[in-house]
């Protein structure tokens, strides 16, 4: 029987094409039923934005904020297709 192996902490990101953008996508946390992660453009002003499911599908983005668009952001749904959220 294979010995287990310790559980190790750690760091680990993703890069996300959405709509030819890059992105990073990180977790952030897991707490209390509620998945968030950073998300963050990778050109301009690379704005960071947490996007994650809680009591809902959630984002900080303006689209988000300002339209509330059917199935979410792109960040939403992108996280969504990946099954991250």
């Amino acid at each position: 029987m294979a010995k287990e192996q310790p559980v190790r902490s750690g760091h680990c990101s993703m890069k996300v094409i959405i709509n030819g953008v890059e992105y990073v996508v990180r977790p952030l946390s897991w707490n209390g039923g509620r998945k968030v992660y950073r998300v963050v453009k990778q050109e301009g002003d690379m704005p960071v934005y947490e996007v994650g499911v809680g009591n809902g599908y959630f984002c900080n983005c303006l689209d988000q904020k300002r339209h509330k668009p059917q199935g979410g952001c792109k960040h939403i749904k992108a996280l969504r297709a990946l099954w991250l959220i």
